[in-house]
């Protein structure tokens, strides 16, 4: 879900006293959703969700590894030159 989209359902919550039920039905979302950004709202002071640990996809190559490919691209780029 969008930044927007979570700002949009507190504000129609806050602003216009919508129970869940109407606003969940004018931004056309679930029950569920409206209930769930409410709640962060209420708890952490911020609609959006925060981020556990570290995010992608793990790193399969190591710093020695790295410094390898390094190597051989640089030996690669003088040999593709001359």
């Amino acid at each position: 879900m969008t930044p927007r989209k979570r700002t949009k359902i507190v504000t129609l919550h806050e602003n216009t006293g919508k129970m869940y039920r109407g606003v969940a039905a004018v931004l056309g979302v679930s029950l569920a959703t409206v209930n769930h950004v409410i709640i962060l709202k209420q708890n952490n002071g911020t609609s959006s969700p925060k981020l556990k640990g570290k995010c992608g996809r793990r790193k399969e190559t190591t710093s020695r590894d790295d410094a390898c490919l390094d190597k051989v691209k640089k030996i690669s780029a003088k040999r593709a030159t001359h």
